[in-house]
Formats: C-alpha cells, structure tokens, sequence
C-alpha cells in the first residue's frame, strides 16, 4: 500500500507541473455530460440516428399496443409490440455502451499521459 501512494504522489507531482490543463479537461464528468460527449467525435451522427430509433420504435410500441386492445389478430400485434419493445432496449444499452466506450477511452489517454509525465521525470533525474 505503502508503494502505491508514494506513486500517486509521484504521478500527481509529474502531473501538476507539466500537464495541468490536459488534465483538467479529462476530470470526471457528471452522466450529463457523459450522455452530450456521446454525440462529439468522427461518429456524431450515429447516436442522433440512433435517438431517432428509438422514438420511432417507442412510437411503435404504443401504436401496437393499442392495436393489441383493439383489434382481433392480437397474435401479430403482441409480436410486433415485443419486438419494438427489444428494439427500443437495445438501443438504450448500445447508448450506455457509447458511453462506457468514451469514458474507457478518456482514461486510456490519461493513463498514458501520466506514464509519459513519469519517464520524463525518471530520465530527467
């Protein structure tokens, strides 16, 4: 335990001295901005259309649902109602995954910002 603070240190004074505004800017966001940072990047169009699915599935979850109360073949339309219903799931996890994958990321970049900042310092001392 002892080892690893002392590299903490370490890696907070390689950091301070050199990196500070990289730094800054990869601090941990709040889910708010986790969800905005989904939609920089080359792929920006990718989660609108993605958000475009989802309404147009939710859309269809509600239209087959009511087909379900009113109409005869209930059979077709619970099938199309699980299957908007998986539609819309699928899109939300792919949304959180998006999200997951910008984050891992962003500490990847940081991680290596910082074993960079330590053998600076190791080949400056």
């Amino acid at each position: 335990m002892k080892y690893s603070d002392n590299l903490e240190d370490l890696i907070k004074q390689a950091l301070e001295t050199e990196h500070e505004e990289t730094i800054k800017s990869y601090d941990d966001m709040n889910l708010w901005e986790q969800s905005l940072s989904v939609f920089k990047g080359k792929h920006k169009l990718a989660p609108i259309a993605n958000y475009i699915a989802i309404w147009v599935y939710a859309m269809g979850v509600f239209y087959s649902f009511y087909k379900v109360m009113t109409a005869e073949d209930t059979i077709f339309w619970l099938i199309v109602l699980n299957i908007t219903l998986m539609a819309v799931a699928f899109n939300k996890i792919w949304h959180w995954m998006e999200i997951n994958r910008k984050a891992t990321k962003n500490e990847i970049k940081l991680l290596r910002l910082e074993i960079k900042s330590l053998l600076e310092n190791k080949n400056q001392s």
